[in-house]
């Protein structure tokens, strides 16, 4: 715990994130699912991004991967295999100009960015 900030600073940052973590966690009773994301500062200010969703909802990015899947006729529940890995395409990166989807390696739980594409050639639905 912090005694009194003099000035900000990463190690400082780094102690402060992990406080708002666990004080943010007694949102969850809520039925809130709470992120601290990105920090920037300078020496006496510093602009925390909060992600605030509500459990079980889908997000804005996941909203928008579900509305290109169908504009692009993609199979979001289809699982690809490549170079031995078991993908699923998990995200859509609106602003992004190259490497829009984000796809998750089902076994390590990584996750890689891909073209549009490529995801096109992967994940395209199968006809009937």
């Amino acid at each position: 715990m912090i005694e009194k900030i003099e000035r900000f600073d990463k190690p400082t940052l780094k102690i402060l994130r992990n406080e708002l973590e666990e004080t943010l966690k007694q949102l969850s009773k809520h039925g809130l699912k709470i992120d601290v994301g990105s920090m920037r500062y300078s020496n006496h200010e510093v602009d925390v991004k909060l992600n605030i969703l509500i459990e079980g909802q889908k997000t804005r990015s996941q909203e928008s991967l579900v509305h290109i899947a169908n504009m692009l006729d993609l199979d979001l529940t289809k699982i690809v295999n490549s170079n031995g890995k078991a993908y699923s395409l998990v995200d859509y990166r609106p602003k992004a100009s190259v490497w829009e989807f984000i796809v998750q390696d089902n076994k390590t739980g990584k996750q890689v960015l891909m073209t549009r594409n490529t995801i096109k050639e992967m994940f395209k639905k199968e006809c009937a």
